[in-house]
């Protein structure tokens, strides 16, 4: 029968086989197996019968099943070879650190270790320069299973910083790289570095310019080799294109000298030097000295400059035609490119009626022109030109009298030019005087009286009539002498009185308006004798001067009767003897408690007339519980009285208040740390306990120093347990430190804890000013007339600038135009110089200035400017600003040579040009509101100008509300027509949303250029209803409107919800400062209730009267709590409209 022979692993020869079975019915059936040296797993040989002929395998079929002894059979068969070794893991150790010269030592070991040599691939890499040995080597490890193997590092005599030798195990056959694959020896260098040389320099000789300048740089000790030192080249003066980095290489000589060349220039100028400074570099250090200066001196001689004078060649001529010729002369001809402009004014009549000034070309060569005529003349030479004749004609004229004529160099802006002058120009004789003789026959002197006006009050000018008969041909001066009985003018002596052609003239004498109280007194003007006059019978005359001053009282003041809190304090002032006229008495009210309605202390001034007057203060009847306190009156020191020894008296204010109940929250305040200035000061309130719903807290700033910028109170609401902040100021200014104080006052609700005070330190943090020169600009006057009025402008310094020290000063000068409005000028001074005079340049897109440079240079304390007001037809006062210009980076002020910088002061003034037209009446703008409307309808307010403009006049009206019903607000323009009035609409939104009724308010305001004042009232409220259905499922909601009164009446404040409640809707509110304090209104802090089925209440708040004229002011109303409803709005603006 066939046998398969199958196996599992690798042990025997597989085959198939014929195996015979003899008559005793078995046969054996052997398969070698092969004994191999390979480690491997355990197997198996099976033998399978395969069927065929004759025989049936596996056992004979019984039925379905075949039955008796199975047909395949397996033998295990078992591995007997040992396993394979694993390769080894090969690692690495480093030896103990060498210097260099010693060999570096590494282990390379292998486990486990080898059964034969095993070789392993190590690289040997470097840090530094200390070995040959780098790269790939190969390392035998024999069967011990370690090998030590060395690199060796070499000893030379260079320094250089300490290196490395590193040996790594590469990858190979028959090993693993372990995880210590790679070791370092660290290899310490023995050489002693080489001294470093310490480089200076030195100047050799000043020089004129043109020579060069030397310098030598040494090294020391000399370098081993050459050495590259980078030296910088500056300048002082322009005398050199050599400016700038160059490299200087000095030899192993140690030294080498470099020049410098100048310039040998034809320009005068100041002299200079040029300056060679070692910079650090590798392989050197700088010396000292490491800078070195060589002076350059300047061997141009300065341009002369061209002298121009004025001469006439007769000192008369007769009125009838009579002539001379007068000259204008330069030192010498004008060359290619000069030219000279000299203008002269001519004063002491009219041209054509009394005098007249020919330009004859017949007398005047090429280069001479005129190029104005008149009383301003003016001759230009160019090329050529160097003496101008011009013939002076006198002119018949009525006039009995000689009239001298006075020319002379115009000056300011008509002074005389040069363009293209080396040396410029300087002026010589420039003045003389040609009398037109007189030769009509002479009058008779006319006789001269005067005559007093009215007896005045002092303060009041006395009036005189000066009376000349016959009436004189031409203007007649008069000779008057002023005196006095008393002290009432200063303008005694002698004056000159022109009497006209009329005949007649009156002039005054003004009175000194003092405070001291003196008897009457009198002005007498008496007419001396003069010529072309005689002195009529009315030689004299008088004007009484009454005394208007009052008698000086002492005044006292004593105290009414104690009063409780809401009560009027009463005092009387006393004043002994009683002025004859009324006094200003200055008083201050001061208290202990809080029961007025200002912080600690207010002064004011009271009018007394009488022996006594009576002075009242209003206290606060809060709901405070708090200790009985005093209101103080004391007298002030002012002027027109004394103060006497009665000068303060106490009222005592008695509280009558409940105290808090248990429970009242106590308020206590600390401090949160201190600061440096700029940041925030924060101070930490608690109560206790915790209050169940936001307090309106009282509290008061104060400070130390100057960290804050201001004092005063500041209510707060919100939770406590919480920091308040203020910020404070982070100045460039050095100063010392401060506080910030905060100090809790009393208040609704709360009751002030023994900790009421805290305070934080501020730190200043600025360093102090270390200031060379300090440029400011200043002008004499505020104000000058319109009509060619004038005032200095100065450019102020601290000191006298020195030689070599110069300020260049930009100016810009804004507010009208140039030679329309003004002038500005720039009189010759030491050490002043005006550049690039009246220059037009564009500062932004929509405003336009002049450009002006000053420079101050040596010897120069200040730069004095002349301001001039120039005549025009406009009705309105201008201001021109003259500014240090800080616009542009390239536009600033700067200084040359001067320790220590340049600071600023006042970087700019203002000088008022006074109009002296009669300006127009200023129209004053009123608005009044229309009646309320309901949503969708428009609201209306009457804007009203009186008087009415003469043109169509803009005016700047800004709506707010209260609620979402204007379809826009903010501000908008309206035109008031001559008419007087103009509506202004504000269209409302017809929505479907229910909420509180609502209101609009419109209020006057200023434009930038407003040709109007603000009247009263200037704010208007117009009520708005809403006309939607509420739904009952939504919460109620509560808003507040605006109001606004005259000072005086109540601000009517209207708190109203969007449908009713079934339940009481409580608000608690305060009043807040904004514009307005409480000197303007009543401070209020109280509540409101709106019962069930009422959607609507008011809010009353008074306003006090003053006697200052003032704009509208705001306050502000805040609903602070809210129980029943939910806030739609809680804060309204009150605004209070002067009366």
């Amino acid at each position: 029968m066939e046998v398969a022979v199958t196996q599992s692993g690798d042990f025997a020869s597989v085959d198939t086989r014929i195996v015979v079975i003899d008559d005793s019915g078995s046969a054996t059936v052997h398969v070698a197996t092969v004994d191999d040296g390979v480690n491997e797993a355990d197997g198996s040989v099976t033998a399978t019968v395969k069927p065929g002929g004759g025989y049936t395998v596996g056992g004979h079929r019984v039925g379905d099943y075949i039955v008796g002894d199975p047909s395949s059979a397996t033998v295990g068969v078992a591995d007997d070879d040992a396993a394979t070794p694993a390769n080894p893991d090969v690692t690495i150790a480093a030896g103990a650190d060498v210097t260099e010269g010693t060999a570096a030592s590494f282990t390379v070991t292998a486990a486990p270790a080898p059964e034969a040599a095993l070789a392993v691939t190590v690289t040997v890499a470097q840090s530094g320069e200390y070995t040959a040995g780098a790269g790939s080597r190969t390392v035998t490890v024999p069967a011990t299973g370690s090998v030590t193997f060395t690199v060796a590092t070499t000893d030379d005599e260079v320094d250089e910083a300490d290196g490395s030798v590193t040996a790594t195990v590469a990858a190979g056959d028959g090993y693993t790289v372990g995880d210590a694959s790679s070791a370092t020896v660290a290899v310490a260098d023995d050489d002693v570095p080489p001294p470093t040389p310490e480089v200076t320099i030195s100047a050799g000789a000043d020089v004129t310019e043109g020579a060069a300048a030397s310098f030598t740089v040494t090294a020391a000790p000399v370098p081993e080799a050459a050495l590259a030192v980078t030296v910088t080249v500056a300048q002082s003066g322009d005398y050199t294109a050599g400016a700038g980095s160059r490299t200087v290489t000095v030899p192993t000589t140690g030294s080498v000298t470099f020049t410098v060349a100048t310039t040998d220039d034809d320009v005068d100028e100041a002299d200079g030097s040029v300056t060679a400074t070692v910079n650090t570099g590798d392989g050197y250090t700088v010396g000292d000295p490491g800078s070195a200066t060589v002076a350059v001196a300047d061997d141009d001689d300065p341009p002369v400059p061209v002298t121009v004078t004025l001469a006439s060649a007769a000192a008369s001529v007769s009125e009838d035609d009579g002539e001379t010729t007068f000259t204008i002369t330069l030192s010498r001809a004008r060359g290619a490119g000069e030219q000279v402009t000299v203008p002269f004014t001519v004063a002491g009549g009219d041209p054509h009626t009394h005098w007249n000034i020919e330009f004859r070309s017949a007398d005047n060569g090429a280069g001479v022109v005129r190029t104005a005529w008149g009383s301003n003349s003016a001759v230009r030479f160019s090329s050529g030109g160097r003496v101008a004749t011009l013939t002076f004609i006198g002119r018949a004229e009525p006039a009995t009298a000689d009239r001298p004529i006075t020319v002379a160099f115009g000056t300011g802006a008509r002074a005389p030019s040069a363009v293209g002058v080396p040396g410029g120009i300087e002026l010589g004789a420039g003045t003389f005087t040609i009398d037109v003789t007189n030769n009509d026959p002479t009058p008779a002197n006319p006789e001269v009286t005067i005559t007093a006006g009215a007896g005045v009050t002092e303060g009041t000018a006395a009036s005189f009539t000066l009376t000349a008969a016959p009436k004189p041909s031409a203007p007649k001066s008069v000779t008057v002498a002023i005196t006095q009985s008393g002290s009432y003018t200063t303008a005694t002596g002698s004056r000159t009185v022109t009497v006209p052609t009329t005949g007649s003239v009156t002039f005054t004498v003004a009175t000194t308006d003092d405070s001291t109280h003196e008897p009457d007194g009198s002005i007498t003007a008496t007419v001396d004798t003069g010529s072309g006059y005689s002195v009529g019978a009315a030689a004299s005359a008088t004007v009484e001067v009454a005394d208007n001053d009052a008698v000086v009282p002492e005044i006292t003041v004593t105290a009414g009767g104690d009063v409780t809190e809401g009560d009027r304090t009463s005092f009387t002032l006393t004043a002994a003897p009683a002025p004859n006229v009324p006094v200003t008495v200055s008083v201050t009210f001061t208290e202990t408690g809080d029961f007025t309605y200002y912080d600690d202390s207010k002064s004011l001034t009271v009018r007394v007339s009488a022996a006594t007057t009576v002075v009242r203060g209003d206290t606060i009847d809060d709901r405070i519980d708090e200790p009985h306190g005093t209101v103080t009156l004391t007298v002030d020191a002012g002027d027109g009285y004394t103060v006497g020894a009665a000068a303060s008296a106490p009222v005592a204010v008695a509280d009558n208040d409940d105290p808090p109940p248990e429970g009242t929250p106590v308020i206590n305040v600390a401090s949160a740390g201190d600061i440096t200035e700029g940041r925030y000061a924060y101070f930490t309130i608690t109560a206790t306990p915790v209050p169940d719903y936001p307090l309106a807290l009282n509290y008061v700033w104060s400070e130390t120093g100057d960290m804050v910028g201001f004092e005063g109170s500041d209510p707060f609401k919100g939770p406590l347990f919480t920091k308040v902040g203020i910020g404070t100021i982070n100045d460039d200014v050095d100063e010392a430190d401060g506080t910030v104080t905060l100090t809790l006052k009393p208040g609704s609700g709360y009751i002030v804890g023994p900790s009421a005070t805290a305070t934080v330190a501020v730190a200043d943090n600025d360093d102090a000013d270390t200031v060379g020169v300090v440029l400011g600009v200043s002008a004499a006057a505020a104000s000058i007339a319109e009509n060619n009025g004038v005032t200095d402008v100065t450019l102020t310094l601290n000191r006298a600038l020195e030689a070599g020290e110069s300020v260049t000063v930009p100016l810009i000068v804004t507010g009208g135009e140039v030679d329309t409005h003004w002038n500005l000028e720039v009189p010759r001074q030491s050490g002043v110089t005006l550049t690039d005079p009246g220059a037009k340049i564009h500062l932004s897109k929509s405003e336009t200035g002049f450009k002006y440079e000053v420079r101050l240079s040596s010897g120069a304390t200040a730069g004095k400017l002349k301001l001039y007001a120039r005549p025009n037809t406009d009705n309105e006062d201008r201001t021109i600003t003259v500014a240090i210009s800080m616009r542009r980076p390239w536009f600033q002020p700067y200084e040359s040579g001067i320790d220590g910088g340049l600071t600023l002061g006042a970087t700019s003034v203002e000088v008022d040009i006074i109009n002296d037209d009669a300006p127009p009446p200023t129209p004053s703008v009123t608005i009044t509101a229309g009646p309320g409307v309901t949503e969708g309808g428009a609201a209306t307010f009457t804007l009203t100008a009186k008087p009415a403009p003469l043109q169509p006049m803009t005016v700047k009206v800004s709506v707010t509300q209260n609620g979402a019903y204007a379809t826009s607000t903010g501000a908008r323009t309206v035109t008031i027509t001559s008419t007087g009035t103009a509506t202004v609409t504000v269209a409302t939104t017809d929505d479907i949303t229910d909420e509180p009724d609502g209101s609009i308010t419109a209020t006057v305001v200023s434009l930038s250029d407003s040709d109007y004042e603000i009247g009263t009232p200037s704010a208007a409220v117009v009520a708005v209803a809403d006309n939607d259905v509420a739904d009952p499922t939504k919460p109620v909601t509560l808003a507040v409107s605006d109001a606004a009164a005259a000072e005086g009446d109540d601000l009517v404040f209207t708190v109203s919800l969007n449908r009713p409640s079934t339940e009481t809707v409580t608000v608690y509110y305060v009043t807040a400062d904004w514009t307005a304090d409480t000197t303007d209104y009543t401070f209020t802090n109280d509540l409101i209730e709106i019962e069930p089925g009422q959607t609507q209440t008011t809010i009353r708040i008074p306003t006090r009267t003053d006697n200052k004229q003032e704009g509208t002011e705001k306050m502000v109303l805040e609903l602070v709590h809210i129980e029943g409803a939910q806030p739609h709005n809680n804060s309204g603006t009150g605004h209070i409209t002067d009366n």
